[in-house]
């Protein structure tokens, strides 16, 4: 899956994904992994709340199907991708396990959805900039390491 501007994060969340797979980024940002998926020739959508940050996602991944919108409320019909991502996304929000939920639903049974947070598997501190952002209550899901550095990751089967 490397591109010349591929991260060993973007390779891990990415894996096994082939031309013509389908993919959703939520919370896509400016793009960067939408830009590497296409690159590999992945059909690509992205969404993300901030219309500044779809305007850049756009200028990085020319052709990218991209659209306003919530993590918790995607509007995407049931299995309408191959690969959902969530990457540095969970953090940021009030509900994650409704975002998870929701990325499940329009995930394809073969699909996957893969997800990465700040921290190890150990660890529960993010970084200064998501302290701001409320918490869910209720347990913190278990996830296991896949990439080097301040990342943990995890990849489930939606069904």
């Amino acid at each position: 899956m490397s591109t010349a501007a591929a991260s060993p994060l973007f390779d891990r969340v990415l894996a096994g994904a082939g031309p013509g797979s389908r993919l959703l980024d939520v919370g896509c940002g400016a793009g960067r992994l939408l830009a590497d998926a296409a690159a590999a020739g992945l059909a690509v959508t992205g969404v993300d709340t901030e219309p500044r940050a779809l305007a850049a996602a756009e200028r990085a991944a020319p052709g990218a199907d991209l659209r306003v919108a919530d993590a918790h409320e995607l509007p995407f019909a049931d299995d309408a991708f191959d690969l959902v991502t969530l990457v540095q996304v969970l953090e940021h929000l009030p509900n994650p396990v409704l975002a998870l939920r929701g990325a499940g639903r329009v995930c394809a049974p073969s699909g996957a959805v893969r997800a990465t947070v700040w921290g190890t598997p150990t660890s529960a501190t993010p970084p200064s900039s998501a302290r701001r952002s409320p918490r869910s209550p209720g347990p913190r899901p278990r996830l296991r390491r896949t990439t080097p550095g301040p990342t943990a990751a995890a990849s489930v089967r939606p069904r």
